[in-house]
């Protein structure tokens, strides 16, 4: 169906927020995203690319064989040339620790990232190091946090359109 608001069919709804639970701290915002979700109005993101962005989807597509179960061997290879490897550190395990270990050593390579969807809630190089170290001690503070190789960055122009002509800019590209 279509949303209105003021008399005037919505066409786009772009979302800053519903990354977290406390976005959605009663029925009522529930409801408001199921009929958003269920209008003819294009999202950004939509409801499937907003829940893979999840950490817990993002750490299955790195396990082996997940993707196998649903894709074949080819899309497989071509979808992982996107993928970075990406650990739950939710139990204590030796490759967990071994992969702490190397964070902490290069932590240029890695960062920290929690459950929480948004931005704002990564851990970088010496923050990275100390909420690790921090983690070898008592590793309940690490349950809820994911350990993933930064991504490779290059820079491309982007042509921006600007009244009537274009801004040539340039920005980084995940590969």
């Amino acid at each position: 169906y279509y949303y209105y608001r003021h008399g005037k069919e919505i066409g786009l709804v772009y979302l800053r927020a519903g990354y977290t639970p406390r976005d959605y701290p009663t029925d009522a915002e529930w409801k408001g995203r199921e009929i958003l979700e269920c209008s003819m109005a294009i999202k950004c993101p939509s409801i499937d690319l907003h829940l893979v962005t999840f950490k817990i989807f993002q750490e299955h597509f790195g396990q082996k064989d997940f993707l196998e179960k649903y894709l074949t061997p080819a899309e497989c290879a071509k979808l992982r040339e996107f993928l970075t490897d990406f650990w739950s550190l939710k139990d204590k395990t030796k490759e967990a620790e071994e992969n702490i270990k190397k964070a902490i050593e290069h932590p240029e390579e890695y960062v920290v990232k929690s459950h929480r969807e948004g931005g704002g809630n990564n851990y970088y190089m010496e923050e990275l190091r100390k909420v690790l170290m921090e983690g070898q001690k008592d590793w309940n503070t690490l349950q809820s946090l994911f350990l993933m190789e930064k991504i490779a960055t290059t820079q491309v122009n982007t042509h921006v359109p600007v009244s009537y002509t274009h801004l040539t800019l340039p920005t980084n590209r995940e590969v």
